[in-house]
């Protein structure tokens, strides 16, 4: 019984783990300037859920668009960030420099890797470790940021830091599990510092 008790246990400890609470960011992207940075630093393999709503423009003579941006026929591509995807849309960058010491440059820009289109609504998981940022998907080359108009509001859904400390696990299990020699074993990434590798209840 108490086998069965302590791998109940350990299964609600790796759900508890899996669903951890996530940490929301809602942030004002503006048009100008071109990139906003989020204060949220990623790691490597890191799950991002990015909503959008709002309205913005990259010059006085286009429409006013959402964050999805608008198609352009082949004349405004040269001018994108992130080849392939709307002109004026919402992209995300994660790193030290969007710009990646580019900006201006029409024989590096636009890239067809290394940024992620958002749009309205996007998920992505991070391939790199650093800074989140977002951006307006225009002027890379140009550098005509002057007549940019408008912003959206996103909001960005993290995963927190997988640090958990299960004393705070107690009171919600109402058990406490403690290291021994035999019984359940119990999965590297929750062993202290003192563990041996197995648990039982008490």
């Amino acid at each position: 019984m108490k086998r069965l008790l302590a791998l109940a246990a350990a299964a609600a400890v790796l759900s508890f783990l899996g669903s951890a609470n996530a940490q929301t960011l809602t942030l004002v992207v503006p048009a100008n300037p071109l990139w906003t940075p989020t204060a949220i630093s990623l790691n490597t393999g890191d799950a991002v859920s990015i909503t959008a709503s709002g309205s913005w423009r990259g010059s006085l003579n286009p429409p006013w668009t959402g964050p999805d941006g608008l198609a352009q026929d082949g004349w405004a591509n040269y001018n994108l960030f992130m080849f392939g995807t709307n002109w004026g849309s919402l992209i995300a960058f994660v790193g030290p420099d969007p710009y990646q010491g580019h900006w201006g440059d029409g024989s590096f820009f636009p890239q067809t890797n290394g940024y992620w289109y958002i749009g309205s609504s996007a998920q992505f998981t991070s391939d790199k470790t650093g800074e989140l940022w977002l951006g307006f998907n225009d002027d890379a080359v140009s550098k005509e940021i002057f007549d940019n108009q408008g912003s959206v509001t996103a909001q960005i859904v993290v995963p927190e830091p997988s640090t958990v400390i299960l004393a705070l696990l107690g009171g919600a299990l109402l058990v406490v599990i403690r290291c021994a020699s035999t019984e359940v074993p119990i999965p590297p990434r929750l062993r202290s510092g003192r563990c041996a590798g197995t648990c039982r209840m008490v």
